[in-house]
Order: C-alpha cells, then sequence, then structure tokens
C-alpha cells in the first residue's frame, strides 16, 4: 500500500506524509512532515491498521489539520461508478425543479438528441418508480410523440443521466469521477462533455472531472493539457501503474495519438498471436 500527501500551504509542493508499505520488511515506512504535520503523529501512525487509510485514522484521532482534506474527497468528489443510473434517478430528481430542468433540455438540446421533453408517468405503488418517456417531435415537428426509456439507445440514456451530474458540479464546482465514460458514446461526444468543464462561463465555480477512457482520440493537444492526461498500465506483478504523459517531456505540437498507439508512452495492451493447438 500507498499513501501521500503533498499540499502547496507556500506556494511549492510539501510533502505532509508518505507511507509506503515494504514487502521484504513488511512493514510501513513513513515520512511525516513535523513542520505543518503538527500534533500526536506517532499516536496517529501507531494507530493505523495495515488495511487502514493514514488519512482517515488521523482526522479520527482528531486531527484538526488533516479534517478539511477528508472533508473534501468525501464531499466534494461525486463518484459515479456505473452509468446504470437511470435506474437511481438522479437526473430525474433534478429534473423536478424549473431551474434544474432548464438547463438539462438546454444540454440535451445542444447535444442533439431530438428530445423536447421528458414524461414521468407515477404508479399507484408509490415504492415503483414512474415510467420515463422521452419525448420527440413528428415531422411536422409540432406533434410530440413519446418513446419509452427501452427505445431509446445507450448512449442517449447514458447522457441523460450525466446531465443531471454535470448540473450539479457546475453549480456547486464539485469533482465528477466517471469510469469509462466513452463506453456508448460517440468521440465528438466525448469532446462536447469535455469542453463543458473546460467553459469558463458556464463553469464558473471550478467543477472538474476525472474520467477514464480507451478511447485514444481523446489524446489530442486541442483538447487536453499534457498534465491532464494519465496513463495506467500493469507491470509485471499485476500491480496497477498510474503515472502521467508529463513524464515522457512531449514536444508542443507533438502526436499524442500516434505517440501512444506506437507504444512510446506504455499503457498498452500486450497482446500476441491466437492459435488453436491441435489435441
Amino acid at each position: 500500500m500507498q499513501e501521500w500527501l503533498f499540499a502547496y500551504p507556500e506556494g511549492k509542493a510539501q510533502k505532509w506524509f508518505e507511507r509506503h508499505y515494504d514487502s521484504d520488511t513488511q512493514k510501513d515506512n513513513w515520512t511525516l512532515n513535523t513542520k505543518y504535520l503538527k500534533g500526536r503523529r506517532k499516536t496517529w501512525q501507531d494507530a493505523t491498521r495495515a488495511n487502514a487509510l493514514f488519512l482517515s485514522t488521523a482526522v479520527m484521532l482528531n486531527s484538526v489539520i488533516l479534517e478539511p482534506i477528508l472533508e473534501w474527497m468525501t464531499q466534494h468528489l461525486v463518484i459515479l461508478e456505473s452509468f446504470q443510473d437511470l435506474a437511481n434517478r438522479f437526473t430525474l430528481q433534478q429534473y423536478e425543479n424549473i431551474d434544474n430542468k432548464h438547463k438539462i433540455m438546454a444540454f440535451l438540446h445542444t447535444a442533439d438528441l431530438g428530445i423536447v421533453d421528458i414524461s414521468l408517468e407515477n404508479h399507484a405503488n408509490p415504492t415503483m418508480q414512474p415510467t420515463v418517456s422521452f419525448l420527440h417531435l413528428e415531422n411536422d415537428k409540432k406533434t410530440r410523440v413519446p418513446f419509452p426509456e427501452h427505445y431509446e439507445s445507450a448512449g442517449t440514456l447514458r447522457l441523460f443521466a450525466l446531465a443531471g451530474y454535470l448540473n450539479t458540479i457546475l453549480e456547486k464546482g464539485q469533482t465528477l469521477v466517471i469510469d469509462e465514460m466513452d463506453t456508448s458514446l460517440h468521440p465528438m461526444m466525448m469532446r462536447f462533455v469535455i469542453g463543458i468543464i473546460h467553459n469558463q462561463q458556464l463553469n464558473r465555480h471550478g467543477a472538474q472531472m476525472i474520467l477514464t477512457t480507451h478511447d485514444s482520440s481523446m489524446l489530442d493537444n486541442s483538447l487536453l493539457r499534457p498534465d491532464q492526461i494519465w496513463f495506467v498500465e500493469k507491470d509485471s506483478l499485476q500491480a496497477t501503474q498510474l503515472y502521467p504523459l508529463t513524464d515522457f517531456i512531449p514536444r508542443q505540437n507533438e502526436s499524442l495519438q500516434k505517440g501512444y498507439l506506437e507504444g512510446r508512452y506504455g499503457a498498452l495492451p500486450c497482446l500476441s498471436e491466437l492459435t488453436f493447438d491441435e489435441k
């Protein structure tokens, strides 16, 4: 296990603590900053179990200086683990507010999904989720036709699920974490969503997004800065390593996608030739 915290109280990176498990000695190696991390450091260290975080343990033992950091992680981070999220109705809950409804519909309209409204049909049984229909216009541009939820594409449902979360983080300045965001989404739609986060007129409170993707077309200097791109790779022990693109010092106009696919930055699957041996 590795755990560390860097802070910038004076404009430069300061290592407040670092914890590294040594598999040879089967012990944790500790570095604790005596200047910034004041308090019962030895008590916090001794109380930290092998399978527990030092940060949460120290806060539990009344570390005032670390408490805001843990609070940020628990209150500021919004983690979207699955895009089967129409089921938990987060966006639909947002939709009940007239201001949120306006913003969500603006997002859907800009994304060119052809949805003009949403219809909710409540059931007699209050424990049942309402039936959702997406309204589209007929060719006459006047008649609204309801499409049941299961008629919509996976990408449309995924964007609708995302709309409520985007609205929330933009309003509160939170950080949204999404795993495999590119699933069922066109690369242009990915760029559209990332562009919203980069738009300072829309993102006035410093909202951020952390996402994973297998779409190498996102490796584009016009879309992301090199310091915004990190790679994930398994080592020989099947442990996951996370490292930034900036480790490779890419040139200003370097083709990042081409360099990645050529293996310049690692993080590629190790494929071999498939054969069916005769028995």
